[in-house]
């Protein structure tokens, strides 16, 4: 709506040539829009940013999203989960520490959905999300994403519904 800012912030390559990072009216997962990422070169790299999520440190969150892709050559869009501080700094300077790489489903034109437990690590105030075709030339679709906390123990595994 006017005035608001979006949860999720999108970064197309300067050469628009490249690709773009957008949101499409057309092939949701559910409802009427979904986000969308093109690269027609692998130097693209077309990327979306959530805003910040406010976490609790030491504690346990489901990642879960609908992904679909039409790939020519590389790799799924790839989703990080970034640990940041209440300074809104990563919590360490260890790439391993301050972020998590989301397990994802086969490539596939159809929609699949993909959820993966993480832990926030201690020190951790926020969460921030980022989607990207990275190294790829296609196209990719997220949809439906969300990270809510997780109150069980057994261990989860990625699912292709």
């Amino acid at each position: 709506t006017k005035g608001k800012p979006s949860p999720w912030r999108g970064v197309s390559p300067r050469d628009k040539k490249l690709g773009a990072a957008g949101i499409t009216t057309s092939n949701a997962s559910h409802g009427t829009n979904c986000l969308f990422l093109k690269a027609t070169s692998k130097k693209a790299s077309p990327q979306w940013f959530s805003a910040l999520m406010p976490v609790k440190p030491k504690t346990g969150y489901m990642v879960k999203f609908d992904v679909r892709s039409k790939i020519e050559s590389g790799l799924h869009p790839i989703v990080w989960v970034y640990y940041l501080n209440k300074k809104k700094g990563r919590v360490s300077k260890d790439i391993t520490a301050y972020r998590t790489g989301i397990r994802q489903p086969p490539k596939s034109e159809e929609w699949r959905t993909a959820e993966q437990k993480i832990h926030t690590p201690r020190g951790t105030a926020y969460v921030q999300l980022r989607i990207q075709l990275y190294r790829t030339i296609g196209s990719g679709w997220v949809d439906n994403v969300s990270v809510v906390p997780f109150e069980r123990r057994d261990e989860v595994r990625v699912t292709w519904d």
